[in-house]
């Protein structure tokens, strides 16, 4: 039976403003990590020589030695990325790679509005203010298919708008169809701009007008989606994480004028502000939604797709939106976006 040499264990319970693990190595018996397993070994007779082989594969930062059977598992994850997947399990010893640091941790070790954020030596975490981490993202979390779950923006001041660029970073969850991230609606026309989300496809409207031929995005991956649009000649242009899909069109709805409305996120409107449909709504998660009363062209779109938060919108900007209150959407704090 091998001798088990005592370990600093992590506590992974949260509290306060300051939550801080500090410790260079994380030790469970009874335990292993689930759903991570890259490399599995059998005839492994200790902890130690598990360790060894977790030292040769450059993707492992965590090993399960099972010592009742002689098993060793590697894995691509452990306690700070996926806290949720240590589980019991009689007979194996968890124990975390020290000398590989892993390059974020989960912000379920924290509470929000805080993010974790892996300390300098990679092997600990703390939990900072989202807005003091350069790697966080402010996330909108749609939880469920609903017509209560919206964010609603309307515009007080007239306007009249000849071109517009919407970009925005999506996040549909894969198990859904039919989605509805982005309607904009005037008293008149309740779609005047929308972008519509199925498993076969990725629509966009202007007055009504469709465009259907965009690849889908309902994969549980983030995706850019950018549209522009100018009513001198009906130019219409949709990007999918910076490349431009199906060519330039022109046409669409030329000459028209868009006057100002609500912009609804979450909700596909029927009639202005209202007509919702739970099997319309959106699920999933939402970040950088910016409008622009102008066409970007394909360089400054490329470059929205490369970071996010992206830069703000002189039409409706994302700064905007994240005050607008709503029972059902959650704004977190992430570090995964783009």
């Amino acid at each position: 039976m091998e001798i088990l040499v005592p370990v600093i264990l992590l506590s992974l319970w949260k509290h306060g403003h300051a939550q801080s693990c500090q410790a260079t190595a994380y030790s469970q018996f009874n335990h292993k990590i689930q759903g991570h397993v890259i490399k599995t070994y059998s005839a492994v007779t200790s902890s130690l020589q598990c360790t060894e082989k977790c030292e040769l594969h450059a993707d492992c930062y965590s090993i399960n030695y099972c010592f009742s059977q002689g098993i060793c598992e590697l894995n691509n994850a452990n306690h700070l990325t996926n806290p949720e997947s240590l589980v019991y399990s009689a007979g194996c010893h968890y124990l975390n790679y020290i000398l590989r640091a892993v390059p974020r941790c989960s912000n379920k070790l924290c509470s929000y509005p805080l993010v974790c954020k892996v300390d300098n030596n990679g092997h600990s975490h703390n939990c900072v203010p989202c807005e003091v981490y350069s790697d966080a993202k402010e996330v909108m979390s749609f939880p469920r298919k609903s017509v209560e779950d919206k964010v609603e923006h309307e515009l007080q001041a007239d306007v009249r708008l000849t071109a517009f660029t919407i970009s925005m970073w999506v996040q549909a969850d894969p198990s859904t169809d039919k989605l509805s991230p982005f309607c904009y609606a005037t008293v008149g026309q309740p779609n005047e701009i929308s972008v519509y989300l199925t498993k076969g496809y990725t629509e966009l409207s202007i007055a009504s007008t469709l465009e259907q031929g965009y690849p889908s995005v309902i994969d549980g991956k983030w995706h850019h989606l950018c549209a522009t649009w100018q009513n001198f000649d009906g130019t219409y242009k949709f990007y999918i994480d910076g490349v431009k899909k199906l060519g330039v069109k022109t046409s669409m709805r030329q000459g028209r004028v868009i006057q100002k409305g609500a912009l609804l996120l979450g909700q596909e409107q029927d009639s202005y502000k209202g007509g919702f449909q739970a099997s319309q709504s959106f699920q999933g998660n939402l970040s950088s939604v910016n409008m622009w009363n102008k066409v970007l062209n394909a360089q400054e779109v490329s470059a929205l797709a490369k970071k996010c938060p992206t830069e703000e919108g002189n039409f409706i900007s994302w700064s905007t939106l994240k005050t607008k209150k709503s029972s059902g959407v959650k704004l977190t704090c992430s570090n995964q976006c783009a």
